[in-house]
């Protein structure tokens, strides 16, 4: 039973892509800007944060950067 769970929760928890996923779809609702995860088209994105959107998440952009050279999608998916 317990070997079952721990293979289910490593085989169905989120990835580390996951966590820069969804803040920067959040990002272009909120922020109306496609700066986070630019390196992937965004309609994945935005799909994945309809729901959490619909929801009022608490989103804290104090680690955003709009510089082509920061990825900071990471720092601001660790906050939320």
């Amino acid at each position: 039973m317990q070997l079952s769970l721990a293979w289910s929760a490593w085989r169905h928890s989120p990835v580390a892509a996951e966590y820069g996923h969804l803040p920067a779809g959040l990002s272009h609702f909120e922020i109306g800007r496609f700066d986070l995860y630019r390196v992937n088209p965004p309609l994945v994105r935005l799909v994945a944060a309809i729901p959490p959107f619909g929801q009022d998440p608490k989103t804290d952009w104090q680690h955003y950067s709009n510089d082509p050279l920061v990825r900071s999608e990471w720092g601001v998916g660790r906050i939320f």
